[in-house]
């Protein structure tokens, strides 16, 4: 009988390629998930070193995972099956939609979606984030657009929708021609429901301009006087101290925000609490004022 001659095969190069295991698949993503929930993703590159160090022997030796992946298994591998399951768990039923459209840092305008439903799996009703939608123009047609394509591309019906959380903005909810008009005739028992903390501004707007405008420049100049100068605000603190005593605490004065809702009341709240201090503060300056006036003269 011939012999037969086992040719042994050449060892495959990995090329630098090394396989996973599901262990440390699992670990990675558990890692994610919880930067993503938690904190920021630069924190992935000092709690992975200190597991490391931590796991010596066991899986998390080897664990390799930074800043650029960890950002990549949340867009790419979490928050799409994340979305599959949200998808899932709203089904055929009925749901609100919260939508607001704004601009970011980079001058690039976005539409923003989220869902309010009654969820099977954890028997209550929940609120979560749907999702972001470049948006080329803010007109009613094309939000109307923009929002049914995004509905379609999720698989959630647009006939299902009950309610419309808007901000308040024509284009949104319009009497005549808005995406809230425009998504009713999609959806007929579509129910409108604006935002009440943009109502309560506007009201508080219309408001205030019945109020004489001095008080505002009151507010605004205040706070402009102790801004730039730690002087005046160790000046001032000493004064407080003098007048209230070593136990009661300065409270810092609160800056005047046009776009800050109710701004006017914590602004004025805290000057009526140190009316007489500040009084006192502003007098004794206009003294030395004209003091200093005289001396020049």
């Amino acid at each position: 009988m011939k012999s037969l001659i086992v040719e042994k095969q050449p060892q495959l190069q990995s090329f630098g390629v090394s396989t996973v295991t599901r262990e440390r698949k699992a670990v990675e993503l558990k890692l994610a998930v919880h930067i993503a929930t938690h904190s920021a993703i630069r924190s992935i590159d000092h709690l992975v070193d200190i597991l490391k160090v931590s796991g010596k022997g066991s899986s998390l030796e080897n664990l390799r995972l930074h800043r650029t992946k960890c950002s990549k298994l949340i867009i790419n591998v979490i928050s799409p099956a994340i979305l599959q399951q949200l998808v899932i768990d709203v089904g055929d039923s009925k749901y609100s939609l919260i939508v607001d459209e704004s601009t970011d840092v980079s001058v690039s305008k976005y539409m923003a979606f989220c869902i309010r439903y009654f969820s099977k799996s954890m028997q209550n009703i929940t609120n979560e984030f749907l999702g972001l939608v470049t948006v080329e123009r803010a007109t009613a047609d094309a939000l109307q657009d923009i929002t049914l394509q995004f509905l379609k591309d999720l698989n959630l019906k647009p006939e299902n929708i009950i309610g419309l959380g808007v901000d308040g903005a024509s284009n949104l909810c319009g009497r005549h021609h808005s995406l809230y008009t425009l998504l009713q005739e999609v959806s007929p028992n579509l129910q409108l429901i604006k935002c009440i903390c943009h109502s309560l501004n506007t009201c508080s707007s219309k408001a205030s301009e019945v109020l004489p405008a001095s008080l505002e420049f009151m507010l605004r100049e205040t706070v402009s006087w102790f801004s730039y100068s730690p002087l005046r605000k160790l000046e001032y603190a000493r004064l407080y101290e003098t007048i209230n005593g070593e136990g009661k605490k300065l409270k810092q004065l609160v800056k005047l925000c046009p776009t800050r809702w109710l701004a006017f009341y914590n602004c004025i709240r805290v000057i009526l609490d140190q009316w007489l201090e500040l009084k006192t503060c502003f007098e004794i300056a206009g003294a030395n004022r004209k003091v200093s006036q005289r001396t020049y003269t």
